[in-house]
């Protein structure tokens, strides 16, 4: 008997149901259908419209596309095409990159093309060989750097292969490449809150769309923000009912499990030493003294010890509230959440400003509660304070913001987001990697792993801690 034709495989890409086909033919694609597939029109598309689909509170925000990936898809003529796609309305172009601060030129879907009232519209592809190998390609690519300009996007293409080989095993790129190996099996609650969350934005797309973007674009977001060295993707903000939802798709039967520490910032804040600002943050050399000379004072291992036991928070609630009473309505989970926004704007904002400030002379009720919060923080933490109050002194580079404004006073976040970063990539994945598990992928301070493998991974993790002389609380 004859074989059975084995069925096609297909990934579906969208784009707005307001674009016209055929005029988008005559006036960007037949242009360039000598050297571009009309396909890599979509891939690009199907990129730009990820905030549509992944519940965005403010979608049609420009998104950063590196230009490996804009060349890889529209070759050496990329930027006419761009700019014919801008000319025809298709497109919009923010160019306000800056290779000092790693900021790539930004891109949106024309606002006049998006209709929320319509669901989008959608191809299917083949996963022939073309396909397949400008997909691979496109995974290769490091969308978290900006690199020196090749001459041509065949070259830039080459080289960026020939490298990626020579640097698999670091662990930026291998949860790069394990966050594109992700799926999602959506249950009854995901379902559910994607349809609650769609009505509130006004998106008349089913709720299946949202998991059938994720699961077909070719290329999810990822990349590597300079301040702290975070590797920010499509899952980081992801709603915890949809992330429960996540597997590998090579292991698309096995559940996976979050490992994750207690109180994760402010124990990474309290967990600084001159020692580790030399290995992790060598650009805050600067604070290595200052540093020192807390190690051992009583009020910064008081609060160490909070921090670690992850009880900073209720201490920090109750001293608020034996002063002025409740610290906003509502049950202990919603106390503790509005509690954990107080202490961020404590740990991090800018001191100067508060210090100046009358709270007799505020008006608005948040900010005067952000100012008391403030002054208990500062009258139960005085070292912790002066601390904060010196390193934020401190005129970095690295804490100037794409508008070229100073926020010094963010310097001691720079620091513990570095530490975190540093301790997780170059110590705990590799770890993990060196140990032959390769399903990881990291949402900050927390790793994404096989529910069968959490066991072995969390005592991996937990070694690289203690070998680093850090003793974390594991939730």
């Amino acid at each position: 008997m004859p074989r059975k034709p084995t069925p096609k495989q297909t990934t579906t890409l969208f784009y707005p149901a307001s674009f016209k086909l055929n005029e988008l033919r005559d006036k960007v694609t037949s242009k360039y259908a000598s050297t571009v597939k009309e396909i890599n029109y979509f891939f690009f598309f199907n990129l730009l419209l990820e905030e549509y689909f992944t519940l965005s509170s403010k979608p049609g925000q420009y998104i950063q596309v590196h230009s490996d990936i804009i060349r890889c898809i529209f070759r050496d003529e990329y930027k006419q095409i761009l700019k014919d796609l801008a000319d025809t309305e298709y497109i919009q172009i923010y160019d306000g990159h800056s290779d000092v601060l790693g900021i790539c030129i930004s891109y949106r879907i024309h606002p006049k093309r998006i209709d929320l009232s319509a669901p989008f519209a959608f191809v299917e592809e083949e996963y022939n060989k073309y396909f397949a190998r400008k997909l691979n390609t496109l995974k290769t690519l490091n969308l978290g750097e900006r690199k020196s300009r090749r001459p041509t996007a065949k070259q830039e293409i080459a080289n960026a292969v020939a490298n990626y080989e020579s640097v698999i095993n670091t662990g930026y790129l291998h949860v790069m490449e394990q966050t594109q190996n992700l799926m999602l099996v959506p249950d009854a609650d995901a379902l559910a809150y994607v349809v609650k969350e769609y009505a509130r934005l006004g998106n008349c797309n089913p709720p299946e769309t949202y998991f059938n973007y994720f699961n077909n674009s070719p290329l999810k977001r990822v990349g590597i923000d300079k301040f702290g060295n975070r590797l920010q993707s499509v899952v980081t903000n992801m709603a915890k009912v949809i992330r429960r939802c996540l597997r590998f798709k090579t292991s698309p039967l096995i559940r996976n499990r979050e490992i994750d520490i207690v109180n994760s910032q402010p124990f990474y804040l309290s967990s600084v030493t001159g020692d580790l600002i030399r290995q992790f943050v060598p650009d805050a050399s600067e604070a290595i003294p200052v540093y020192e000379r807390y190690e051992n004072d009583s009020n910064f291992l008081e609060f160490k010890e909070l921090a670690r036991e992850g009880t900073i928070y209720e201490r920090l609630q109750a001293d608020y509230e034996k002063q002025y009473g409740a610290i906003c309505d509502g049950d202990d989970k919603e106390k503790r959440d509005f509690t954990k926004k107080l202490t961020m704007s404590a740990l991090f904002g800018d001191y100067d400003l508060k210090d100046s400030t009358v709270i007799e002379e505020l008006t608005n009720e948040l900010v005067i509660k952000k100012m008391q919060f403030f002054l208990i923080f500062k009258e139960q933490f005085q070292s912790i304070y002066e601390l904060f109050k010196e390193i934020k002194s401190f005129r970095w580079n690295c804490t100037v913001n794409r508008d070229g404004e100073r926020k010094q006073y963010a310097n001691n976040c720079l620091v513990a987001q570095r530490l975190e970063s540093g301790v997780m990539f170059k110590h705990i994945v590799q770890a993990v990697i060196d140990h032959d598990i390769t399903e990881v992928i990291t949402i900050h301070d927390c790793l994404l792993v096989r529910e069968d493998q959490y066991d072995i991974v969390k005592a991996i993790s937990d070694s690289e801690f203690q070998n680093l002389n850090l003793n974390p609380k594991f939730k």
